[in-house]
């Protein structure tokens, strides 16, 4: 399964890359002719669009991170949808290495947690998630909720939630202190 390095430069790199051997194969049939035609060639990408879409290519992992945040550094909307990420550490280090990601999506990744060590999740930019589909349990979904204080929009559609708990925290100390 390839890596969302490996599905990036597929998607956005090695195509341009073809495109150019393309070009050159090109420029030689027109050296046979009698008419030449230059069209100059766009420069490599140095860097994907701000709206990443790597949906349904099998990610299972993040890659090389140096690449990533070279190649990711203008990234703010990120659709990671039906993949294989089962991992929250490896999405936390994907966000880490996109620091200006603001809306990312993860439905149908088989992230059920637990979530270990929410401390290293980066909180500076994200405000919209998506997890429909995702079978994560309302305790990670609490974790996230508490390490992500600018996130403004969370979807949860089919977890198959039997009940949401909205404050549950506030609700059990408010249970301890009630008298019968």
């Amino acid at each position: 399964m390839p890596s969302l390095l490996e599905a990036l430069e597929r998607k956005y790199f090695t195509d341009c890359q073809l495109e150019n051997l393309n070009d050159d194969d090109a420029a030689a049939e027109t050296e046979k002719s009698l008419i030449s035609i230059y069209i100059p060639r766009l420069p490599p990408l140095v860097s994907v669009p701000e709206l990443l879409v790597l949906n349904d290519c099998d990610i299972d992992c993040a890659g090389d991170f140096e690449a990533i945040k070279e190649k990711c550094r203008r990234v703010r909307e990120l659709d990671l949808a039906q993949n294989k990420l089962h991992d929250w550490q490896e999405v936390f280090h994907i966000l880490e290495h996109m620091p200006r990601v603001e809306f990312l999506n993860l439905s149908k990744n088989h992230l059920v947690g637990p979530i270990c060590n929410p401390t290293t999740l980066p909180t500076n930019s994200l405000r919209s998630m998506v997890l429909n589909g995702t079978y994560l349990d309302w305790p990670c979904v609490e974790v996230l909720l508490d390490n992500l204080p600018l996130l403004e929009e969370l979807h949860l559609s089919l977890n198959e939630y039997k009940e949401v708990l909205i404050d549950s925290i506030e609700c059990a100390s408010a249970g301890d202190h009630r008298e019968d």
